[in-house]
């Protein structure tokens, strides 16, 4: 399983490769395509040559190939760890990743291979650029990677796109110390959107005081909060409402709120005692 909406098989391993490498050395990602879309050729036998150490040219010349991925609609094989050099696009193997694509660049091969690269970035810890196998090695003549390559920024965007959504992560509360002197309680309720209270995702967020409750999401708004009232702390749903319950039937014109006013230090200032 991965956080991308693909098959993705690893069971299958590639023999064809120059070693290890740190991923540090990694500067960009080649785009292949395994041949002319009228051939007919399907991912497994693809993969199959590209794992084949015994693999020969047209010519019937000695020539094992490799790459790090290989794609087609909804599928990923994964045969070259990123972490090793696989045979791809000489003399440009050791710096980067290879993925070779179905050549008949259909809506679901594209958003397979956007979704592939963004799995990439994501391994290896960083956004690098796409560049078609072409652009490697120019004196070779080849058409490869065929229709992907007027469509390589497009490509880039949608696994940008991808990325984003996939790497997202929930915002997590602050760590300043709790301050003396302040007759607050800050609180939080973890990953709320997998509780009963659902208006949103990630923390919610709540200030507690003498008949005062006042609940907000957002990190930025935590954070203005935790100067002045220090570390919020985690709660159960059953601590929360037995707050907001207290906050209610208290005696504090403030009330209970629903969210945080526009003007954080308003609501800051309506708490009761210092």
């Amino acid at each position: 399983m991965t956080k991308y909406p693909f098959k993705l098989i690893t069971s299958i391993t590639s023999p064809n490769d120059s070693g290890t490498r740190p991923l540090s050395w990694i500067t960009h990602i080649d785009i292949h395509h395994w041949g002319p879309p009228d051939a007919g050729l399907r991912i497994e036998g693809v993969t199959a040559h590209l794992c084949n150490p015994n693999a020969k040219d047209r010519y019937g010349n000695p020539a094992p190939v490799s790459s790090h991925l290989v794609v087609s609609a909804g599928i990923v094989y994964q045969i070259v760890d990123f972490s090793r050099i696989a045979w791809h696009a000489y003399p440009d193997n050791e710096h980067s990743i290879g993925i070779e694509c179905n050549p008949r660049c259909s809506k679901d091969d594209f958003e397979t291979v956007a979704q592939s690269i963004a799995y990439c970035w994501d391994l290896i810890g960083r956004i690098v650029p796409l560049q078609g196998h072409k652009d490697a090695n120019p004196a070779l003549g080849t058409e490869c990677p065929g229709r992907y390559y007027p469509r390589l920024k497009e490509l880039y965007n949608l696994a940008l796109k991808y990325y984003r959504r996939a790497t997202k992560t929930q915002p997590k509360p602050t760590t300043l110390p709790r301050k003396k002197g302040k007759k607050m309680l800050f609180v939080y309720l973890k990953d709320y959107s997998t509780g009963s209270h659902k208006p949103g995702s990630g923390h919610l967020y709540a200030l507690v005081g003498s008949g005062f409750f006042c609940r907000f999401t957002g990190q930025a708004q935590a954070n203005r909060f935790a100067e002045e009232y220090g570390n919020a702390v985690e709660v159960t749903d059953s601590m929360w409402n037995a707050l907001a319950d207290s906050a209610k039937s208290g005696s504090n014109s403030s009330g209970y709120r629903d969210s945080v006013d526009a003007d954080i230090s308003r609501i800051a200032n309506a708490v009761v005692g210092e």
